[in-house]
């Protein structure tokens, strides 16, 4: 998958707000890589390519918003990224899915990330181009 579309087919919801766009994109990695595989059972192979890939856009999008926001700004945003992680962290640990070295378990868990990591990198992306928008960001 063209990292591109990711960033192509994010959403653009003002101020990082509730868009599912990026929807449309998440998990057409795993798929391609699964389709790629005829041998099977690389799953979690799969799922963490993506992420590592939603996780390259998300951190572009923050390292934009952090160069550019004026320091008040930038404050707040990293303590939201920080309860974000912290969020993220937590929800993916829950429910317990079968015993800590499961197959399911680490399916569930990646889901979980790829899912969370794709919605927050819409929002972040959302966000910087509200924020352009207004003319908050130091160029």
């Amino acid at each position: 998958m063209r990292r591109a579309s990711i960033s192509d087919r994010n959403s653009r919801s003002p101020g990082g707000g509730r868009d599912t766009s990026y929807r449309d994109c998440v998990g057409k990695a795993v798929d391609a890589c699964l389709a790629a595989d005829l041998t099977g059972g690389v799953v979690y192979a799969c799922q963490q390519r993506e992420i590592a890939i939603w996780e390259d856009s998300l951190n572009s999008h923050y390292d934009e918003l952090r160069r550019h926001l004026p320091p008040r700004q930038l404050e707040r945003l990293r303590g939201v990224q920080r309860a974000w992680i912290a969020y993220v962290d937590r929800k993916c640990a829950f429910p317990d899915v079968g015993s800590s070295g499961s197959n399911s378990r680490f399916k569930y868990v990646n889901s979980c990330r790829l899912e969370e990591t794709a919605r927050r990198t819409s929002q972040l992306r959302g966000l910087r181009e509200w924020a352009a928008q207004r003319h908050w960001l130091n160029e």
